[in-house]
């Protein structure tokens, strides 16, 4: 998975953007429909909770998509905001690879 330096859309946005207004749905219809409740179909689209795998098998069946496709659109978003926007990301860059060789394994030296 390539993760660019542009933030990805978040999969609240691409289920209102792409989804809901094109569908003229509302939140809680959506909700109703995947017998969810309002208040965690709310929390996904302003992006408090995540889409997990059940949510993801619903939303799957409810627009003919594979959970696959919203559970791939919650780990682009998770990794590039560990990436970019966690209070990691300066430890994340520190990280030094290791480099395998077929006798033993060495540190790659730190320039």
């Amino acid at each position: 998975m390539n993760i660019t330096k542009r933030k990805p859309f978040s999969p609240g946005e691409i289920l209102v953007e792409e989804f809901l207004e094109p569908l003229n749905l509302t939140h809680a219809q959506l909700a109703d429909r995947i017998k969810i409740p309002h208040s965690l179909m709310n929390d996904i689209i302003n992006n408090r909770h995540e889409i997990n795998s059940d949510i993801a098998i619903r939303l799957g069946k409810v627009f003919g998509t594979s959970a696959e496709v919203w559970l791939n659109l919650q780990m682009k978003w998770n990794l590039w905001n560990d990436l970019y926007e966690s209070k990691n990301s300066f430890e994340y860059e520190s990280i030094k690879r290791f480099e395998f060789k077929p006798e033993k394994l060495v540190l790659s030296p730190s320039f």
